[in-house]
């Protein structure tokens, strides 16, 4: 799967533009995710547990698929249009402050909801985990709709050097 989404990624991106392409990744972790928490907050003699590991992990392998050959190549193409110093300074709040502060984040609320709402337990939380991952997803395709009217905003005129035009598709 991984391998055929890395030779489709070009094209995806190209026939759906950037900023749906962007939003291919936290939309098809959503939809992977529904099926997944619904079955752990369900009671194991609807869906079994070997049920909700294999949709899991199905859901994982979904994620990783999607964020390497969809999610890191538009990020890295949101950095083309801004100048060098602020691609560096970009590259660097966003790589080293919000990927460590978002892991960090994350891991504390998960943390904080299996003491205070799980009992100890991960599935005696796994609702609440749920809506925190949705409210993510949330703030991520809004955010990659702001990104996009600034990504075509400052995107380069068709007859620039670079020949990085606007195809009118993000």
């Amino acid at each position: 799967i991984a391998l055929v989404m890395q030779l489709l990624a070009s094209t995806i991106i190209r026939t759906l533009g950037w900023k749906w392409a962007a939003m291919l990744t936290p939309l098809s972790m959503f939809v992977f995710a529904i099926p997944f928490f619904v079955s752990v907050a369900a009671d194991e003699d609807k869906i079994s547990l070997a049920m909700a590991l294999f949709i899991g992990t199905s859901q994982n392998v979904v994620n990783k698929v999607s964020k390497y050959s969809l999610f890191d190549p538009t990020k890295e193409m949101a950095y083309i249009p801004l100048g060098p110093n602020a691609k560096v300074k970009g590259k660097a709040a966003v790589e080293v402050l919000g990927a460590r502060l978002g892991r960090g984040l994350g891991s504390l609320s998960q943390q904080l909801l299996i003491a205070l709402m799980g009992g100890g337990s991960v599935m005696g939380c796994a609702v609440p985990i749920g809506v925190l991952y949705a409210l993510a997803v949330g703030v991520w395709t809004r955010s990659v709709s702001v990104l996009a009217g600034a990504f075509e905003g400052r995107a380069v005129a068709p007859n620039s050097k670079n020949g990085l035009g606007r195809s009118g598709k993000n």
